[in-house]
Parts: structure tokens; sequence; C-alpha cells
């Protein structure tokens, strides 16, 4: 869709408006960034995971009622279904290849959603495979054991893949926005999940030969390994893999770590066990459980700070939100209702302290009504009407950016630039006229001159 605009833009001129671009556009262009396509991509979408779920739940339960009737998998498969998949399948390529066609043939695979792309087109790769083999299926019958088609399981284990699918309505739907920040926070904490697993494991290699390495100098006889007593320690510290997995049991509530806690009591002299434990339970619930959760959150406020659809969509409905609250704010002060706020009534409104509170809620440091009014009525006109209010409020709220000090700064060298140039042109023009007595004088001795001799 970026790329869209950005063709578009290629086209742009400053003579031109937006209808006239938006009339550039293809048909195929029109069509896909229109909401009525995006409305039909999201609904067949969910109307196709819907279909999987059910289709897979009808499978599972008739296999359990065979099952339970001492009866053979049914591994037909019926011809409506055959239809609906098939239907799916050609709606999914068509929606495809229309936004193919209309972000072009190369700038489809060089976008920002390429990866969308790829997923949509292995979808849609294995829709097709998904159907032909179904038909095949139906066509040569039941699955008999000799039939080759029975070790055909590849075919139905990628049409799971199918259902991931469903993840791309959260993209295109707009209020999904909190749900698509989740997914898409997990998909952006995906490296950091690796480097969390890599320090769990080796905080777990570490403490696991601790123990492991302790629970076998303890069991050095055949008696000690054959008593009862000591069942226990072989069952959770007998080998370093058991170990390891009796470690992540205990700090993620597999089995309460008591149980393990009782288990090295056992050991006669195992005290330095059991406060090693203790500690390492200690560390690993209260240190590193919140280590791990304080990366995965600044992870996430990371992905919706990158997340582009979702911080565009924020500063639109905060732009949106305040411009409504300059709205009540003008109808609150313009009491006449008239749709024009004079000198006069912005004065009076500044004389109520709910008034002043709501442009100090709105971020206006506004310091009396003249200066607000001067610098609000922009076509000095003596009065200010709504879109001059919510204009001129709205570019005054908040600190100064860094754009707008440039801007000054750039002002403020060109004013410098125009009294130098200002300076210099009137230190010629008073050069000049200093120069023009002597001259005059020059003109009337020569003139007096010629007079004489002409007497």
């Amino acid at each position: 869709m970026d790329v869209i605009v950005y063709q578009c833009s290629l086209r742009w001129s400053p003579s031109q408006g937006v209808v006239e671009i938006l009339s550039q556009a293809s048909l195929v262009e029109k069509i896909a960034r229109s909401k009525c396509f995006e409305w039909f991509s999201c609904c067949i979408i969910v109307l196709n995971s819907i279909f999987i779920g059910w289709h897979t739940q009808v499978l599972a339960t008739g296999a359990i009622q065979r099952a339970n009737a001492n009866l053979q998998p049914e591994m037909e498969v019926d011809g409506g279904i055959v239809l609906i998949q098939g239907l799916f399948t050609s709606l999914f390529i068509s929606e495809l290849c229309i936004r193919w066609a209309a972000e072009g043939l190369k700038d489809f695979w060089m976008s920002n959603d390429v990866g969308w792309n790829l997923l949509d087109l292995l979808c849609c790769v294995i829709g097709l495979l998904d159907v032909s083999v179904e038909l095949v299926i139906r066509n040569t019958g039941r699955l008999d054991e000799g039939n080759p088609l029975r070790g055909v399981t590849v075919v139905r284990v990628l049409r799971i893949v199918r259902i991931v699918r469903v993840v791309r309505v959260i993209r295109i739907m707009k209020f999904f926005k909190e749900l698509r920040m989740m997914i898409f926070s997990t998909l952006n904490s995906l490296q950091s999940v690796v480097w969390i697993f890599f320090f769990l494991f080796v905080l777990f290699y570490m403490f696991g030969i601790a123990f492991t390495s302790s629970v076998v100098n303890f069991l050095d006889t055949l008696e000690r390994r054959q008593d009862p007593a000591y069942s226990s320690l072989l069952k959770y510290f007998g080998s370093l893999d058991v170990s390891i997995l009796t470690l992540y049991m205990s700090m993620t509530g597999g089995q309460n770590w008591g149980v393990f806690y009782e288990a090295l009591k056992t050991v006669p002299g195992g005290e330095v066990s059991c406060i090693l434990f203790i500690l390492y339970v200690t560390f690993a619930l209260f240190a590193v459980v919140n280590i791990v959760t304080g990366v995965f959150v600044d992870t996430a406020l990371q992905s919706s700070k990158d997340d582009r659809e979702v911080a565009v969509q924020d500063e639109v409905e905060h732009k949106k939100s305040y411009l409504n609250h300059l709205r009540e704010l003008f109808e609150a002060i313009d009491v006449s209702a008239e749709g024009m706020i004079s000198r006069d009534t912005l004065q009076h409104a500044f004389k109520h302290e709910t008034i002043v509170a709501y442009f100090n809620s709105l971020k206006i440091d506004a310091p009396d009504a003249k200066t607000l009014f001067d610098l609000l009525d922009y076509d000095q006109s003596g009065e200010i009407d709504l879109e001059e209010f919510l204009h001129g409020c709205y570019s005054l709220h908040g600190d100064a950016s860094h754009l707008e000090a440039k801007i000054l700064q750039m002002e403020v060298r060109f004013v410098k630039e125009m009294l130098m140039q200002l300076m210099d042109d009137f230190q010629d023009l008073r050069k000049r006229r200093l120069r023009r007595p002597s001259t005059d004088r020059v003109d009337k001795g020569d003139r007096s001159h010629t007079s004489k001799g002409l007497h």
C-alpha cells in the first residue's frame, strides 16, 4: 500500500490536488486501496479460519464416534467440503493477484509487507495442493492400507498453516490495535527469547551440576542407591538432565519446590545443598523472573513505538480528540453562538477560572486574553472564527519543537541579512548625498566663469 502512495507521489506536482492524484491511479489500484477491499479480505480470512476450525472439529468428533463403535476412521472426503475449500482458495488467489497487480510485479516483493506477501503466497500454494489432494482422494475412494495416498500426511499437516492467515486480520483492521501490538511484540521479542533461553540454560546447568555432583558423591555405594529412602534423590537429582528438569519445574511451578527440598534433606549432612537450593529458588523467583518480565515489557514498548501503523493511528486519534476539546472550548467562549469570538468576548471569558483552567489543561500557555487574541487573529479581522481558533490553538499547544526552532532561526537569519543589506544601501545613499554638494559647487564655479567670459 505504501508503494502505491509513493508511486502516486512521483506523479504529483504542486498544482495538483488529491482528487487529481487519485484519478491518475488505475482501477486495480483504486480497488486495492479501497476500504471495501480491506473488509472483503478480512471477511474471507475470518470465514476461512472458522471453516478450518469447524472442519477439524467435525473430523475429530467423527473419528472418536467411529472408534467407540469399533469402526475404522472414515477417510472419505465430502464433496461439499472440497467445494468450499476450492472457493476459499480461489478467493485468496484473486485477492493476492489484485494486490500484486496494484503494487507492481517487482514492488510487491520489495515493500515493507514482503513477509505478509510471502505468507499469502505460501497459503495459496498450500490451498491448491490441499484441494488437489482432496479431489484425488475423492476420485480414488477410501484410503486403504495399500493406497499410496495414505502416506500423504504432509499436505494434511500443511493445511494447519492456513490458519496463520487469521493473523493478517489484525494488521488490516485498525480497531485491533491492542491485539496487533501484542502479536507484533511477541514476534519482535523472539531474539530476546533466544538469549533468555540461553541464560536460563546456563543457570540450570550450573546449579544442576552442583546438585547432581552432591547426590552422586553421596550415593557412592550400591546399598545407598537401592535404599528406598533415597529414591527421591535419584528421581529428581540422579543425573544432570533430570536435575536441569527439576530446577526448571521448581522455577515455573511445574511441581512444588518443597518436594525437591525434602528430597535433598534426606542426605546426611546435606545442609549445604539445602541452603544452595533455597538460594537458587530465591534468585530464580525474585530476580530472574522479574528480569525476564522486564525484558519482555521493554521489547513490547519498543515494538509499539516501532509499529508505524500504531504510531500513526495514535497520532490521528490524539489530534482528533484534541480538536474536539478545542471545539468544546470555542463553544464555551462563544456564548452568543454566533460562530465568531471578538476581543471583548475573549477578555470576558478569561475572567472565569474555568476557561483559564481549560486552556491550561490543553497545554496552551496564554499569559492574557489580549496576547492570545493577537496570536489567533491571523487575518487581523478583529474576530476569530472556528477554523482560526482550531488552527491557532493547535499550533500553540505544547513546547516548541526542534523544527519550529530551526524555522525561527532561519527567519531571524533572513531578517538579519535583510537589515544588513538595508544598512549597506543606506550607507551608499549617504555617501552619494555627501558627494553631491561639492559637485554642485564645481558646477556653480563653472557657470560663473563662463558668464564672466561672456561679459
